[in-house]
């Protein structure tokens, strides 16, 4: 679950958050068919304030689109490496959370059974208990049964 800027709790799930990013990124100037790249346009000496970098979307016969325009350059980096390993990176966190769920399941899965051999446990000990029992009341006969015959016979 996500927070709001507020710091609110969301009602949005991981999955469902990277589904949105995908989703809005799917969107952008030729996602599925081009890979943006940053390059420098020119330079003005004259006017220092306008950052010289450009994004262009660059298709397979290296035909360019303008993206974007007047970035310095560690944002045009940045929005280009974004832009191109955005679908790896939800595709891994798709499977990280799917790995995650599938540990959650085997380990309630485990404790579902570890609960049961407890259960079994405590059976079998009350039943050795029961028997332990049962061979102390038998010893006492046997015990009381000697002590008859060494009586009645004479012997010690």
């Amino acid at each position: 679950m996500w927070l709001d800027a507020a710091g609110g709790a969301a009602l949005m799930e991981d999955d469902d958050f990277f589904d949105l990013i995908y989703q809005q990124w799917s969107k952008t100037t030729n996602a599925s068919t081009d890979f943006w790249m940053s390059e420098v346009d020119y330079v003005d000496e004259d006017d220092e304030e306008v950052p010289p970098w450009m994004i262009y979307s660059v298709n397979g016969e290296q035909e360019r689109t303008v993206v974007a325009q007047y970035l310095t350059e560690a944002d045009a980096d940045w929005i280009t490496a974004m832009h191109g390993c955005l679908p790896d990176l939800v595709r891994r966190l798709h499977m990280a959370i799917d790995e995650s769920e599938r540990l959650d399941i085997r380990a309630d899965d485990q404790e579902g059974r570890i609960a049961d051999l407890e259960m079994e446990l405590a059976d079998q000990r009350a039943i050795i208990e029961s028997l332990t029992e049962q061979l102390d009341q038998k010893d006492e006969q046997v015990a009381a049964l000697s002590v008859k015959l060494s009586d009645e016979k004479g012997w010690l």
